[in-house]
């Protein structure tokens, strides 16, 4: 089962953690700005609206910013994907 766990959300930022186990997908959602910070290595498929996709390594202790994005992740690997993600907002 997905799970996201908001750990802080305040006028400045919203941080959460995000947990897909393998085979799983997180549904097409929206983010404004944001960091994202592996907490451990995964392989997962990213899907835009358009239909495109990406595949991507997670790799444990990554972290990497994005500017805003709508897109669906699936775990295609054999771990769980646990993420820390923190949206930027104003």
């Amino acid at each position: 089962m997905v799970q996201t766990k908001v750990l802080v959300d305040n006028e400045r930022v919203k941080v959460f953690e995000v947990r897909i186990p393998p085979g799983e997908k997180l549904p097409r959602h929206t983010h404004p700005a944001y960091v994202a910070y592996a907490m451990n290595s995964a392989k997962v498929k990213i899907t835009f609206p358009d239909g495109t996709s990406a595949t991507r390594e997670l790799v444990k202790g990554n972290a990497s910013y994005s500017e805003g994005v709508t897109h669906e992740i699936e775990n295609i690997g054999s771990t769980e994907l646990i993420n820390l993600e923190i949206e930027l907002k104003g």
